[in-house]
């Protein structure tokens, strides 16, 4: 299935370099450190060199197609995705969506005995016993929608008792029956 994507106008780029002493072969050298964050207006990217050199881009967030900002700001700066050696990645834009409630419905699969450990959280609350405390936030997986696997692993990371796929799809299964 092939989908239509219509592209929003990006709006003005606004890029910066600095420390730039040889502009031809500013971009060229790889191994560059890349910071991006994609927020519901805006894209920001800071991009370091190796040897310390400094470009920033700001593009407007395409909010149907996230890369396109961040395409747009790489080639602001003169920067080729061979030249990058670290990307780190942020995002405003699940924040808000957290804050604001507009969350797309999920399913969590868990470790049996496991499911309701995000909800629950966690002890180390202020004021633990206190009547007066704020509640606790909605979580963000309703119980009728954690599912739990017979699954386990060690404290080493080594699998004690296997993940059957057959087990994965079972419970999906039982999760569609009453509305995926």
């Amino acid at each position: 299935m092939r989908v239509k994507r219509e592209r929003m106008n990006p709006g003005p780029i606004r890029s910066r370099m600095r420390h730039a002493k040889n502009p031809d072969n500013f971009m060229t050298q790889a191994g560059w450190r890349v910071g991006i964050d994609v927020g519901g207006t805006f894209t920001d990217i800071v991009a370091v060199s190796p040897d310390g050199r400094v470009a920033s881009a700001k593009a407007t967030t395409d909010t149907n197609d996230a890369l396109a900002a961040l395409a747009q700001c790489l080639s602001a700066i003169g920067l080729e995705w061979e030249a990058v050696g670290d990307l780190v990645h942020g995002t405003t834009r699940i924040t808000n969506a957290i804050v604001e409630g507009h969350l797309a419905r999920v399913t969590l699969i868990a470790t049996e005995g496991f499911a309701d450990v995000l909800a629950i959280g966690r002890q180390n609350r202020r004021d633990l016993y206190s009547l007066s405390a704020p509640p606790k936030a909605t979580p963000l997986v309703p119980g009728e929608r954690r599912l739990e696997v017979t699954e386990r692993m060690g404290p080493d990371g080594a699998v004690q008792v296997p993940l059957l796929e057959a087990e994965i799809d079972a419970a999906l299964k039982a999760r569609c029956e009453h509305g995926c």
